[in-house]
């Protein structure tokens, strides 16, 4: 797959990235076609097309929530027309989306998700620099034909299945602890370190009840029969 002229939904879904200084405290306020526009560089690295999933600050996010997010994504993926996906989400609970999103859904595609821990009215707004490292980033991924659900944040990429939110408040707020980043994306490029991929072991019902990997009781049941409809 060819990044040239690479088609990239954005769904946006409210959070930091997204949020001004209100009475009772801030709120987000700014549409997603309002982040795209304020970084004029992305034009250069792919077309965008902006949808609304959610208003809200991620602490809000509820399993409906979570559920809309997947079936997007899901028909997405389904659409030969769309290359990667991107979704701006506050950072309180961005590391546990990417990883439903790794478990429940398994994209074939890149599906990035990144934020702001500081907001677009404040000093120094590390939004526009996290979008455009969503963004490039997704644009490698995309040349490689990579696929898997990332979390691109202070110029690093990393696997939903690593990643975890590590400080409150510095911009380098996202870590993976034991492996690193899966790339890192600076003035020169993307450099990637590892390949990209889904790192999580998708769900599977047995008997009732959920787990998570393959485990040999999980093996046994797929030998015999398994459903598509088995899988979150």
């Amino acid at each position: 797959m060819v990044a040239a002229g690479m088609n990239v939904t954005l769904l946006s879904t409210g959070g930091t990235i997204a949020s001004t200084d209100a009475d009772g405290g801030p709120r987000p306020t700014r549409t997603g076609e309002e982040l795209v526009e304020s970084i004029p560089e992305l034009e250069s690295h792919a077309t965008l097309s902006v949808e609304t999933l959610a208003q809200a600050p991620s602490f809000e996010m509820d399993g409906e929530t979570l559920e809309t997010i997947g079936r997007r994504v899901r028909e997405l993926e389904a659409d030969s027309t769309v290359d990667a996906v991107v979704l701006t989400h506050g950072t309180d609970t961005l590391e546990e989306t990417a990883y439903y999103l790794d478990v429940a859904v398994q994209p074939e595609l890149p599906v990035f998700l990144t934020g702001a821990q500081r907001r677009p009215d404040e000093v120094s707004s590390d939004g526009p620099h996290n979008l455009l490292t969503a963004v490039r980033g997704v644009e490698a991924f995309v040349e490689r034909d990579a696929g898997g659900t990332f979390v691109a944040f202070n110029g690093e990429v990393h696997s939903a299945r690593a990643v975890t939110k590590a400080h409150t408040a510095a911009l380098e707020a996202f870590r993976s602890r034991t492996v690193g980043p899966v790339a890192t994306v600076d003035r020169a490029g993307v450099s990637i370190h590892r390949s990209p991929q889904c790192e999580t072991a998708p769900a599977y019902r047995y008997s009732n009840h959920w787990y998570i990997g393959t485990t040999n009781r999980i093996r046994r049941s797929r030998s015999r029969s398994r459903r598509p409809t088995d899988r979150l």
